[in-house]
């Protein structure tokens, strides 16, 4: 009786690792959902402090959707995407277009903060020619999925130098709008696109970007080319995750 049960709980275990064992093409998206925003926005009447709270003395506070401080909080994945070209790219079999991922199983959580790596109070040295410093974001956060799938989950983080490197004036967060690169760190390269769409790549793009879409979602994206710097590189694959909104 035991072996039958141990036989029917391990038959129950690996249904649970193959519930998506196939892609499941859905119809989603918008034509903003792959294109990261990126306009420089900043409050009408800043005081005394910025969007997370921090005491600043800056003449502008950074706010919108393109800025870091937006993408605070916790969000879970909705949909996955792959491009004709990435496809090409990896010669794989498949077709464009939005994939289903399991519902309410893999969470984001984002921290953006200030960067503490300057002596300088005034923040980091962010325009060396006119030795200029400014308090700038890094972001750190974590994926976590499935047990089933990974019970450790994914280190999340980036750097105030990730963004695009423009200095804009002397507002502090001036360097943290639109897109930029992320280092997410786990124990797959390619945070489980398998088991999470049902595909069966051997190899694809590695995740490299992170930022908020114009639709107000955040998107991880694998692009040909870095798309902090060349806003209309092709995406080939994508990870797309809605805000949780607290019940």
């Amino acid at each position: 009786m035991k072996k039958i049960l141990a036989l029917v709980l391990a038959a129950m275990m690996l249904l649970a690792c193959t519930a998506f064992a196939e892609p499941t093409k859905i119809e989603y998206g918008t034509e903003n959902t792959l294109v990261y925003a990126r306009e420089v926005a900043y409050a009408a009447e800043p005081g005394a402090v910025d969007a997370l709270g921090n005491p600043t003395d800056a003449d502008k506070v950074p706010t919108g959707i393109a800025h870091v401080t937006a993408w605070a909080g916790e969000w879970v994945l909705v949909a996955a995407y792959v491009s004709e070209a990435g496809l090409e790219e990896y010669d794989l079999d498949g077709e464009e277009g939005f994939y289903a991922v399991p519902e309410n199983a893999v969470f984001l959580n984002l921290v953006p903060a200030y960067d503490a790596s300057a002596n300088d109070p005034s923040g980091p040295l962010v325009d060396v020619a006119n030795y200029f410093h400014a308090h700038c974001y890094d972001l750190n956060g974590t994926i976590t999925l499935p047990e089933d799938i990974d019970e450790d989950g994914f280190k999340v983080k980036n750097v105030w130098s990730d963004w695009a490197s423009v200095v804009r004036g002397n507002a502090d967060g001036d360097f943290n709008f639109g897109p930029a690169k992320v280092n997410i760190k786990g124990d797959d390269d390619y945070i489980y696109w398998n088991e999470l769409t049902g595909f069966d790549f051997e190899e694809i793009e590695e995740f490299k970007y992170i930022g908020m879409n114009l639709d107000g979602q955040i998107v991880i994206t694998a692009c040909e080319k870095n798309p902090v710097t060349k806003p209309d590189t092709d995406v080939w694959f994508a990870l797309v995750f809605d805000k949780v909104v607290a019940e």
